[in-house]
């Protein structure tokens, strides 16, 4: 009898570890963050005030924010900023390094991916382009926009690009030239894989610049379209690019973070806080999956 009693404690024992050991294995969602900003100071593309800022404080917004949800988060900036940028370096933001800093992402499902782009976007024969780092031999190369759609359609979680650069639209908007058409078929999957695209302005437009008060008085900082992103989320700009809330206390900050929202409805809050800056007249941004909203804060 007392053989079988502390059998049966053993097997006991084993099933409250073995429970035990599954709650400890759940894992929290969790946030990756992928932020590339470039001034172009290295090349004779002309140079943009205000982007490297822009990553670095998007950046650190979105960290506060998910930490202070309760997410975990993981995030990478990738930045040129200065004519000395090492093209050596694993983070410098040329093409092949930003694709491979995506593609070594590791999400889980559930969890969420954004990825940031302030810097120069055009377009050519095949496509939107984001205009990345030099590499030695071009002095920039090109990240299609189709290229980014097809990474994140393959994501086995819900992603949010968000591309401030002119003629940004080109990647949600169904053009009508031939060599857009093909990015037709691909927005149509990024409303049905969780993936949505945050462009700062339509496909012909530019994307502004504006003033931002700094430490030393006003200095053109940011773009209009970030600035403006970064208000609606709570997040005071500074300029410097410092990566702390300026005028804002901790807890102040956290008693102010936004609900949940959707991109849908961040494109709106944004564009009326853009409606109040005079330098922002002839830039409306654009997103794709209104029909399948995908949250930016969970």
């Amino acid at each position: 009898m007392n053989r079988i009693f502390v059998c049966l404690l053993c097997l006991a024992s084993a099933l409250v570890l073995s429970s035990c050991s599954n709650e400890a294995g759940i894992s929290v969602p969790k946030a990756h963050l992928v932020c590339v900003g470039l001034d172009y100071q290295n090349c004779t593309v002309a140079t943009l005030p205000g982007t490297v800022a822009d990553a670095t404080e998007v950046c650190a917004c979105l960290e506060s924010i998910y930490t202070a949800k309760g997410l975990g988060c993981e995030s990478v900036l990738m930045l040129s900023e200065g004519p000395n940028s090492n093209a050596e370096e694993g983070f410098y933001p040329s093409a092949d390094n930003i694709r491979k800093t995506l593609f070594s992402l590791r999400p889980q499902s559930g969890d969420l991916v954004v990825f940031y782009w302030s810097g120069h976007g055009h377009r050519d024969r095949n496509g939107m382009f984001l205009a990345a780092a030099a590499d030695g031999t071009q002095e920039y190369t090109k990240l299609y926009a189709s290229e980014l759609l097809e990474w994140a359609g393959r994501l086995c979680c819900s992603a949010v690009l968000i591309l401030d650069s002119c003629y940004s639209g080109n990647a949600v908007e169904d053009c009508s030239t031939d060599f857009l058409q093909s990015l037709k078929t691909l927005t149509q999957q990024c409303e049905e894989t969780n993936v949505c695209i945050l462009a700062a302005c339509a496909d012909e437009s530019l994307s502004y610049v504006t003033s931002v008060p700094g430490e030393d008085g006003p200095s053109r900082a940011h773009s209009v379209f970030t600035a403006s992103m970064l208000r609606v989320l709570g997040w005071q700009c500074s300029a410097n690019r410092t990566t702390k809330v300026l005028g804002r206390n901790a807890e102040g900050y956290l008693a102010a973070l936004p609900p949940r929202i959707n991109t849908a409805e961040l494109t709106e809050l944004v564009l009326k806080d853009m409606a109040l800056n005079k330098e922002s007249e002839k830039q409306v941004p654009e997103t794709t999956g209104t029909a399948f909203p995908v949250f930016l804060i969970p």
